[in-house]
């Protein structure tokens, strides 16, 4: 595992340099493009596997596979509908509203749909992604 705070302090310094006007887009943008980021972990290929699967699946997926990601906090996904998902997040220490809004943006658009997904801050580490696709 790779320790959270080096993590989170790297993807900080990486998003003021790519963009210091706005660090938080800079995040987004990185963590929509995950897949490309990671060559030592073959991150494009798993994003393949996911991807060969209906969004409900990829999402139930990483809902029951956080573990072998991360080792902190908590997400649950809850389906709201044929194509909606709730993934609630307790203790989400990387940013919720930018990266993890353009990580499932990224993982849904790998699954072939056009996703919206916005984020829903009860604090700063806690809240909600509301994701709908077409």
């Amino acid at each position: 595992m790779y320790p959270l705070r080096a993590f989170l302090r790297e993807q900080a310094v990486a998003a003021v340099l790519l963009d210091e006007e706005d660090p938080g887009g800079a995040l987004g943008r990185m963590w929509r493009a995950t897949p490309r980021l990671s060559p030592l972990i073959r991150a494009e290929a798993f994003m393949r596997y996911l991807a060969k699967r209906e969004p409900e699946e990829a999402l139930t997926w990483l809902g029951q596979n956080r573990r072998m990601m991360v080792d902190y906090g908590e997400w649950r996904v809850e389906m709201t509908g044929p194509k909606s998902a709730l993934l609630h997040f307790v203790d989400e220490y990387v940013w919720i509203e930018h990266s993890q809004v353009s990580g499932l943006t990224g993982t849904l658009e790998r699954c072939g749909v056009s996703p919206v997904v916005t984020a829903e801050l009860d604090t700063p580490y806690c809240g909600r992604l509301v994701a709908r696709w077409e």
